[in-house]
């Protein structure tokens, strides 16, 4: 089994809410679900991938008092555990975004590990004993080197469609994403299932 392939033996879940459309609830649903989860005793934590930083405003964390971010992680300058703020939700904690998420993909572009910081992140924060029980992954409206990496890091991949359109409208939409998505998260990770 080769090295970009292998699988983490113990730590978190670990769930991408994805979508290349804005607008469709990926944002939501990571907060809903992990404030549920955290409501019946799970240790949640929530990566904020997204440049708009909404899940971080969403859980009150202003954007003056981001002092360190996903941006600090992917790029190796804060271990993952040094990144998560606790939120107001007792058991969940948030990695906030700021805008320097926005060139993150030049910075990195290069690095052979590119699309992996993320979950390289996660190991060594699971390998240290992070107190997490679930990450979710809260990516942006595109599917960029950001949404690759929580692709690469993520046990699940949960894809949110919008319903406002027509039926077939829908259907289409959803499986062109995952199509796209399977694709490029099985050369990433073939062990990613795709829900």
């Amino acid at each position: 089994m080769n090295y970009w392939h292998k699988p983490m033996k113990t730590g978190p879940r670990i769930i991408t809410v994805a979508n290349q459309k804005g607008g469709v609830g990926k944002t939501t649903t990571a907060i809903n679900l992990a404030t549920a989860l955290a409501a019946i005793g799970e240790r949640v934590l929530i990566v904020d991938l997204d440049p708009q930083g909404n899940a971080s405003t969403g859980l009150g964390i202003d954007r003056k008092d981001r002092t360190v971010s996903s941006y600090d992680v992917l790029t190796g300058e804060l271990e993952l555990e040094a990144a998560a703020v606790p939120t107001a939700v007792p058991g969940l904690s948030i990695v906030p975004s700021t805008l320097d998420l926005l060139g993150i993909e030049m910075e990195i572009a290069s690095a052979p590990d590119r699309v992996l910081r993320l979950r390289n992140a996660l190991r060594a924060a699971a390998e240290r004993s992070a107190p997490f029980g679930y990450v979710l992954i809260d990516c942006p409206p595109s599917l960029n080197l950001l949404t690759l990496n929580s692709m690469a890091a993520a046990i699940r991949f949960w894809s949110r469609c919008n319903a406002s359109f027509s039926r077939s409208k829908v259907s289409a939409s959803c499986s062109k994403l995952s199509s796209r998505c399977g694709a490029r998260s099985t050369r990433i990770s073939p062990s990613r299932a795709l829900c």
